[in-house]
């Protein structure tokens, strides 16, 4: 509760700074966590909206918020706590929002964000008439299934003039269609391709944006799949019961430090064996002494 009690977006900061690697351009990912089991009486989940450096797997900050749609919001004012300079920032649709767009075009980092214009985007590439820079396909076998992602791209000059005017640097900027097509690997089964469209004020000229955006679409998912599930399945934060304000922000944000130290030693596991690391249940487990958990995290501190 005393953790929770003030801001404190420096506590977490001071322990990803000594595991974070700094990258050129890194994707910076936007969404919020739904705390299921601390529903109020009138059955809202309080919400743990977070921005994650999906390249390096590491949660940079966190804000409770009492629903979903205070998202829009918090973002702008979450991301301002952040050094996102030559960052690729990715959101959903619902922080798909005018001003959130404009304060990060302002913090001169890059975007990439799913269109509220659906319709529109999506007319483009199914007309089929306008050449697309088309990135390489991208393949992955694991869970069972292989999965196959393609990225196209088309300028964003082809959207109407309101809409260009709407948006901070599309005029610039690029629309992108991205197909995912999945064949689980037991029976064949092919449930169909999963499309979706994104804006972006990464400019259509630059050199291999449609491989920037491809790479910037599948890194946005480390969120969801590196940060809310591992939250979820590590620390029990979907089933955390709680009604006070301070106690929830306090307790997630500890579940985070803990987090992003046992991401790096997976990460550190792995360069010193060469193999697969246990996972985060498993480390937990053999970390339950203090001396050992110490040490392991010395040994993933950047230098």
């Amino acid at each position: 509760m005393i953790i929770g009690k003030d801001k404190n977006a420096a506590l977490i900061e001071r322990f990803v700074e000594m595991l974070r690697s700094r990258l050129s351009h890194p994707v910076i990912a936007v969404d919020g966590q739904a705390i299921r089991a601390s529903r109020d009486s009138s059955q809202h989940s309080p919400y743990v909206l977070n921005i994650m450096d999906a390249d390096n797997e590491l949660i940079l900050a966190q804000q409770v918020i009492r629903e979903k749609n205070n998202e829009i919001t918090h973002a702008s004012k979450l991301i301002d706590t952040l050094d996102i300079r030559g960052a690729i920032v990715t959101a959903d649709a619902l922080n798909t929002q005018t001003e959130f767009a404009a304060k990060i075009i302002a913090e001169k980092a890059l975007k990439a964000n799913q269109d509220l214009t659906y319709e529109q985007v999506r007319g483009f590439f199914e007309l089929g008439t306008h050449e697309y820079k088309i990135a390489r396909p991208s393949v992955t076998d694991q869970g069972g299934k292989i999965t196959k992602r393609k990225t196209r791209v088309l300028p964003g000059t082809l959207l109407p003039e309101e809409i260009l005017n709407k948006w901070v640097g599309l005029d610039e900027g690029s629309i992108v269609e991205a197909v995912t097509d999945t064949v689980k690997k037991k029976n064949g089964e092919i449930p169909g391709p999963q499309v979706r469209y994104y804006i972006s004020s990464l400019r259509y000229d630059a050199p291999n944006v449609e491989q920037v955006l491809h790479r910037a679409i599948r890194q946005h998912w480390a969120i969801e799949n590196k940060g809310h599930w591992a939250l979820d399945m590590a620390f029990n934060q979907d089933r955390l019961q709680c009604t006070n304000a301070q106690y929830l922000a306090g307790r997630t944000l500890l579940n985070k430090i803990a987090l992003n130290f046992t991401t790096k030693i997976q990460t550190r596991l792995e360069e010193v064996t060469g193999k697969e690391a246990p996972s985060k249940p498993v480390i937990r487990a053999r970390l339950n002494k203090i001396e050992d958990m110490l040490v392991a995290m010395n040994d993933c501190i950047r230098i």
